[in-house]
């Protein structure tokens, strides 16, 4: 059934009832530069430009990545049944990579390793053709006058900030890495990453 309208009556005059209407609107179009240009209306962008919320794609913002990473992981996980983790390696990948379909592309490519993957571990040798490629196209800088002795320490760090980003314990940090606990607190400490060594055993 449809409601009949309702109309005011004022002074001897009929008038409609006011009508609130709140519009939300999304693009990936800069709209400002299509207006700029004449293909979009200068009217329509200034009513829906009210309270604006830019969203930077993924590419701008890779300290997200690895938190969204490891929290889509978490979820397939426990949709699937499974109990998967991702190598330092595959980290490395996926902070290389541009994405040029946001984190809808993020999510579908760990999904993606997660089916296609065999163990409990997903490796760099399960990583999609698109992330291997930026691996392969990519290198490790290695300073002007930078001995072999130093840039290997400095690597070595980076894999293990790496792990240890991923991992809320130490034990979790050096299982997946292959070492002890205690092994990787004194290579901590000899690369002067600090973190309480709470749960060495």
């Amino acid at each position: 059934l449809f409601a009949a309208p309702r109309f005011v009556f004022n002074f001897g005059i009929w008038k409609p009832p006011c009508v609130r209407i709140l519009i939300v609107a999304a693009t990936n179009r800069d709209l400002k530069a299509m207006m700029k240009q004449g293909e979009f209306r200068e009217d329509l962008y200034y009513r829906l430009h009210v309270v604006p919320i830019v969203m930077p794609p993924l590419r701008s913002r890779r300290e997200d990545i690895p938190p969204i990473a490891l929290r889509t992981l978490e979820k397939f996980n426990e949709t699937m049944g499974l109990s998967k983790r991702l190598e330092p390696d595959v980290i490395d990948d996926l902070l290389k990579y541009d994405y040029p379909g946001n984190v809808r592309e993020l999510i579908n490519i760990l999904e993606r390793m997660m089916i296609m993957s065999e163990g409990d571990t997903i490796s760099v040798y399960d990583v999609p053709s698109e992330l291997s490629d930026s691996r392969r196209n990519s290198h490790y800088v290695v300073d002007e006058g930078m001995t072999l002795k130093s840039a290997l320490r400095n690597y070595e760090a980076r894999v293990i900030e790496t792990a240890l980003a991923r991992h809320e314990t130490l034990s979790g940090a050096a299982k997946s890495l292959g070492l002890h606990p205690t092994t990787l607190w004194r290579k901590m400490r000899a690369l002067g990453i600090l973190r309480p060594p709470a749960d060495v055993q």
